[in-house]
Parts: structure tokens; C-alpha cells; sequence
């Protein structure tokens, strides 16, 4: 595996992730895009520079990356990019509203971009997963439901696992909510 350090948001680091990539493998086959940071509280509370920060790494960095592996694999005439949302990406929720903003955003992006290079034989796949065990989510790091990340990570496998003639534009991930 290829290993570039640097911060998601920033140009270079996608160029130099992509190239590097090529040099690796000699080609582009998938991008994910799972990059994220949260900001819990009230709107008005929120630091402008917390936004910024949250907006440029859940949100342009996926453009950055995208942009970046498109040309390789519209050469190519094929290649898939994921990008990892939430459901938060589809329901308002109280004292998340930046976070929210950023995976709305995602879904829009993620549409418009599998239109204009679907003819190509490239897709554009978005993963919205319930709640996950992380740090960000308060309600399942706890408890015993929820999505572990390895679930998330089946998914991709499972998107990434299509067949050419197959477009996976979005999929829904939930828990079960077993236990108590």
C-alpha cells in the first residue's frame, strides 16, 4: 500500500495522493473519499474557523481528490470514487448543523458528478451509514448497537464489487439496533 501524509484539504495532497498512487499501481482504479471532522454545539456557538476547517476537509477535499482521479480515469474509461457521507447527510440534526451542511453537500456533489461521467463508464458512489462507533457519535460509542467501521468498510468493498453495467449511486447503511 502507498502512504502520503498530509492534510486532506489541501491541493498538493491529493495531486501527490494520485500520482503516487499511478506510480504504485500503474493505475487509478477506485478513490474513496472517508475523510471527516465533526463540530458538536449550537450554530451560533461554532467558531468560524471550525466551520472553515469542517467544510474544507468534509467537503473540499472531496472535491480536491475527485478532481484530481477524474482525468486518470475518464482516460481510462473506467474507475469508481465513493464518497462516505452520513445520515446526516439526509436529516437535520440539532447541534450538528455544520456537519449536516457538509454531507448535504456531499449528496449534491456526488449526483452531479456521476452524471457528467457516467457515459464515461466511471461511477460515482455515495455511502450514507447510520450511526457509527466513533468519537464524533456520542449515542452509540457506548452502547452495544450501531455500525463498527469494518461494516462501512464491507460496503465499500461490496459498491466496489459491481459489476461495469452497474451503478451504485447511493446505499444506505443502518444498524439494526440490537441489545438493549
Amino acid at each position: 500500500a502507498a502512504v502520503v501524509p498530509g492534510d486532506v484539504a489541501e491541493e498538493g495532497t491529493a495531486a501527490g495522493a494520485v500520482a503516487r498512487a499511478l506510480e504504485w499501481g500503474g493505475r487509478l482504479d477506485a478513490v474513496v473519499n472517508n475523510a471527516g471532522v465533526g463540530w458538536r454545539g449550537p450554530t451560533h456557538e461554532m467558531p468560524v474557523e471550525a466551520w472553515r476547517r469542517l467544510m474544507d476537509v468534509n467537503v473540499t477535499a472531496v472535491f480536491l481528490f475527485t478532481r484530481a482521479a477524474l482525468p486518470h480515469m475518464l482516460a481510462a474509461g473506467r474507475g469508481h470514487i465513493v464518497n462516505i457521507s452520513s445520515g446526516a447527510g439526509r436529516v437535520g440534526t440539532v447541534n450538528i448543523a455544520a456537519y449536516c451542511a457538509s454531507k448535504f453537500a456531499l449528496d449534491g456533489f456526488s449526483q452531479a458528478v456521476g452524471a457528467e461521467v457516467r457515459a464515461s463508464g466511471v461511477k460515482v458512489t455515495l455511502i450514507e451509514p447510520g450511526e457509527v462507533h466513533t468519537t464524533f457519535s456520542v449515542r452509540t460509542a457506548q452502547a452495544d448497537w450501531g455500525l463498527q467501521p469494518a461494516d462501512i468498510a464491507r460496503t465499500v468493498r461490496e459498491v466496489l464489487a459491481t459489476g461495469p453495467n452497474v451503478w451504485p449511486r447511493q446505499a444506505f447503511v443502518t444498524p439494526l439496533f440490537r441489545g438493549s
